[in-house]
């Protein structure tokens, strides 16, 4: 089974919770502060931010994991010395797979 498809975006919300939604616009999930009897502005607003942070999460986890990968390949090739000539190259590609990462991470992609 695999997850609902990406990327997902926060969206409307109904009267109890901040709803969260795939690429097929259907409802994966609902953001809830079950700790509050009411939905005040403050209670909406966190609502808001923890539907936000979810989604960034999500929509960061391909991106992110894949720089994970390349940097512990990088860095393997480079405390193993084989093919060391090559790592310039292999770290401007890693790079470039961090920096658009933590773009994505710090939300400016």
């Amino acid at each position: 089974m695999t997850h609902s498809p990406l990327p997902w975006k926060a969206g409307a919300s109904d009267e109890d919770a901040e709803l969260i939604y795939d690429a097929e616009d259907d409802i994966v999930a609902s953001v809830e502060d079950i700790s509050k009897f009411s939905r005040s502005s403050e209670t909406v607003a966190r609502e808001n931010a923890n539907a936000a942070l979810i989604v960034q999460s999500v929509n960061c986890h391909d991106a992110l994991l894949t720089a994970c990968i390349e940097s512990r390949k990088l860095g393997m090739k480079i405390y193993h010395n084989a093919n060391a000539h090559e790592a310039p190259m292999d770290w401007a590609a890693v790079k470039a797979l961090l920096d658009a990462s933590i773009a994505k991470a710090e939300g400016r992609a």
